[in-house]
């Protein structure tokens, strides 16, 4: 996911999903994370993925475990956002994308983003030398 951006990362929750959805129990333990972290090519050695491993079921509550559940590492991977963050996201993004796709172009994106009402343009933050363009 190194260099891919944010449209590196659902590839990413998706062969971990997968992962554990081919495991028997829906859980990777530490050889099937590992595996899962070098084929999507993140840029860990093998140490550095087992460490990572151990990181998370130690923040799991479960040091030394032998398996984590794969859903549990998918939670990780996403982080956590507060009922009152995710809220303001879903509605500004259902401003952007009405349409409900769950993606958004650039150019509808640039179409419905008006710089001029940004706070630091309004407040005249903004203004400094490679944005006076947007103050004039």
């Amino acid at each position: 996911a190194r260099g891919r951006g944010p449209a590196g990362l659902p590839p990413v929750l998706a062969a971990f999903e997968a992962a554990g959805a081919a495991a028997a129990d829906g859980a990777l333990d530490q050889e099937s994370f590992s595996q899962c972290c070098l084929g999507q090519n993140l840029g860990f050695s093998l140490h550095e993925c087992r460490r990572i491993f151990r990181r998370l079921a130690d923040e799991q509550g479960a040091p030394g475990c032998a398996a984590l559940p794969a859903a549990a590492i998918v939670r990780a991977i996403r982080g956590h956002l507060p009922a009152q963050r995710l809220a303001a996201v879903r509605e500004a993004w259902a401003r952007v994308a009405p349409a409900g796709r769950g993606e958004v172009s650039s150019q509808e994106l640039l179409a419905k983003l008006d710089v001029r009402r940004l706070p630091t343009v309004l407040s005249g933050e903004a203004c400094g030398s490679s944005s006076a363009a947007l103050c004039a």
